[in-house]
């Protein structure tokens, strides 16, 4: 499994992101790589891989990804914006959209009959809520 960790700069609040596999994460590779971006860095959050990939494969999908998802031919979905996330109940990642302003229930990708075809090839990744939040909100966790 990869690991996407977040880590702000002390004094210009930037953000930035590497990506860890799990080894990498827990064996003292992660604090290498950190120490490379010199001091003042923290972590503040972390976030897991779904194993998916967007629509050209191009970049994997981490739990706190916000996509917005394109309506199309064949499928009743409508245009809509949501975030990743990970849902206890079935033990597997999902997304939960936000509705004139409420959130609606969490639902599993899984649910989707032609996951890729019919639904990950339609979404793209307009950033997350660590960095973006604005788009929906701050993540009330931190590490």
């Amino acid at each position: 499994m990869k690991y996407k960790v977040y880590l702000q700069h002390e004094e210009t609040g930037n953000i930035t992101s590497l990506v860890f596999d799990y080894a990498g994460l827990f064996t003292g590779n992660a604090k290498i790589e950190i120490e490379k971006l010199g001091h003042r860095w923290f972590v503040i959050a972390n976030s897991r891989c779904t194993g998916l990939n967007t629509s050209f494969g191009q970049k994997m999908i981490y739990e706190n990804d916000i996509f917005q998802y394109k309506e199309h031919k064949g499928y009743k979905l409508p245009n809509f914006k949501a975030k990743v996330v990970w849902i206890d109940d079935y033990a597997c990642f999902g997304y939960q959209r936000l509705l004139n302003g409420d959130w609606c229930p969490k639902v599993p990708f899984a649910e989707h009959d032609e996951l890729d075809s019919d639904f990950i090839s339609h979404c793209q990744i307009i950033g997350n809520t660590i960095e973006n939040g604005s788009l929906f909100e701050r993540p009330p966790h931190s590490i």
